[in-house]
């Protein structure tokens, strides 16, 4: 059976609004269900970004708009998450990201993940959950 979801734990730091650093358990998580997310998950909270930003910053590019922005070092990523005013600053170790990375990529590879959208499926899905009386 083909594998659908990769999902990695792993140990990093937040910071949030300039409070002193605190370790955090991340799940990171990626699905051929949705090929262009890629899901943080915390203790307490989800969050949702595009792979392809992912790529581009551990391929030395820093990315991202809006709520996150991620870039790297040769040690750690730095993913930045929320609005400007109350952010929360995430450390993780390059090497468990990189290869949480190549994981994802050797799952769908990168370019490829409108191939892997169901699109008929999305729409029906949204359709079904949307109350029309």
């Amino acid at each position: 059976m083909p594998l659908h979801e990769i999902s990695k734990p792993v140990s990093g730091h937040v910071i949030i609004d300039g409070t002193p650093p605190n370790a955090v358990e991340v799940q990171l998580r990626y699905s051929r269900n949705d090929p262009h997310a890629v899901w943080m998950i915390f203790p307490a909270q989800e969050w949702c970004f595009d792979r392809g930003l992912l790529l581009e910053a551990l391929a030395g590019v820093p990315s991202g708009e809006g709520d996150a922005h991620i870039h790297c070092d040769d040690t750690n990523v730095c993913v930045h998450l929320g609005s400007p005013a109350d952010r929360a600053h995430v450390v993780l170790p390059r090497e468990e990201v990189d290869a949480f990375a190549e994981a994802s990529t050797n799952l769908i590879a990168r370019g490829a993940e409108s191939t892997h959208l169901d699109l008929d499926g999305l729409i029906s899905r949204i359709l079904a959950s949307t109350d029309v009386s």
